[in-house]
């Protein structure tokens, strides 16, 4: 699985380079003036969140490392007996345990021949080790970081009219034939008290002035702009990395499979399953990066209508209200980062994924029966899956 994916980042390692180079580009640059210190804040926060990631990665490896290492040097050698017919003699034989079953080239049962494949072993899966963390990590940064825009994107919505507001002073501040007074009234905020009451009882909201309905289409269309860049970006990462994903979950729900069943054959707390288990928290801990941040991909871009719906657009020309509908519309269909076009990558696929073992072998039961978890979909239009668990009587 990790030379699969090695090869797919080698064959698109040209179009990766350009996907990280628009990171540091056009409207993905934080800018202070747009959203003020907060986006400054929101790309350091990413930052940390990637770096804790990718930290707890190469913890969890290096654990799994080290425990196969501490199982192979504290594991008794296994004393072999071969006789020789020839001379009519046996012979004793030290089998000593390496950290991992594989096969070589010479007998490793002679002292230095032992120390030599031990630590060929060590060294070999610590740099496969981190060829994967190297894999997922950056691919996790890129989502952690698309997450980021969003939340660049949203603040920037909701602060549309005070950014408005503020170029408009400033404008008129290098107006010196205009008053002063003026500049208060044009900058004020709208009350209620500048709302005129009809006869039937409702409120007629005046249009906005004409200099700050100028610059709040700026900011709107700035800010659409951004949305449709950065879902380019995000189909861009769908492209590259859809198949990789694909691997990364079908290997998982595999690896899952088996390593329970191994567990489930072992002495609980051996040292044997001590390493399995701690491989299986990495493997999960693989998993997840991936569902967490695709799942907050969803969630930041399916709060932009909400964002776009509360600015003061009652006031706004015709323009900017267009701008923020079609923004609301497109955010209806939030972004998600599928794996190989076949499954999201979200919360609820990663319990899903989870919980397979669990369908694959029988749950706890009374004394007698012999219980297995099933599901039953029933209703026409308001679908709905009902979980029950199907028993039999035991021989």
């Amino acid at each position: 699985m990790g030379c699969l994916k090695g090869m797919i980042f080698i064959m698109n390692k040209k179009s990766i380079r350009t996907f990280l180079k628009s990171f540091e580009e056009g409207v993905f640059i934080p800018d202070t003036t747009r959203g003020g210190e907060r986006e400054i804040n929101i790309i350091k926060s990413a930052i940390s969140v990637a770096t804790m990631q990718a930290n707890a990665f190469y913890l969890m490896a290096g654990a799994a490392i080290t425990n196969r290492v501490v199982y192979a040097c504290r594991d008794s050698a296994t004393i072999e007996y071969i006789y020789d017919p020839v001379t009519n003699t046996t012979m004793t034989s030290r089998e000593r345990t390496l950290p991992w079953y594989s096969w070589f080239w010479f007998d490793t049962r002679p002292t230095p021949n032992y120390q030599i494949a031990f630590f060929y072993q060590v060294w070999c899966v610590s740099l496969f080790g981190v060829e994967i963390g190297v894999l997922d990590t950056l691919i996790s940064a890129m989502l952690v970081h698309l997450n980021a825009q969003f939340s660049i994107l949203n603040n920037a919505i909701v602060t549309v009219t005070e950014r408005a507001r503020r170029m408009q002073i400033e404008e008129q501040e290098t107006d010196q034939s205009t008053n002063n007074d003026i500049i208060n009234n044009n900058i004020a905020v709208i009350t209620h008290s500048s709302h005129k009451i009809l006869e039937d009882g409702w409120e007629q909201i005046p249009k906005n002035d004409p200099v700050l309905s100028k610059y709040l289409d700026t900011s709107v269309s700035s800010c659409l702009a951004h949305h449709l860049k950065i879902i380019e970006l995000s189909d861009n990462v769908e492209d590259q990395f859809n198949l990789m994903l694909l691997v990364q979950v079908l290997g998982s729900s595999l690896m899952f499979c088996f390593q329970l069943f191994q567990l489930s054959q072992m002495h609980l707390f051996s040292m044997t399953f001590m390493n399995m288990t701690a491989y299986f928290v990495l493997m999960l801990f693989q998993l997840s990066i991936y569902c967490y941040n695709g799942n907050e991909i969803s969630m930041q871009s399916e709060q932009i209508s909400a964002a776009a719906y509360n600015t003061d657009w009652f006031g706004a020309e015709d323009s900017v209200k267009k701008n923020l509908i079609l923004m609301m519309v497109r955010a209806q269909r939030p972004i998600k980062i599928s794996a190989g076009k076949f499954v999201f990558l979200s919360l609820a696929t990663f319990m899903n994924i989870h919980n397979i073992p669990d369908r694959q072998f029988p749950s706890n039961s009374p004394s007698g029966l012999q219980c297995y978890p099933a599901e039953i979909t029933v209703g026409t239009w308001g679908v709905k899956t009902l979980p029950f668990r199907l028993c039999r009587e035991t021989q």
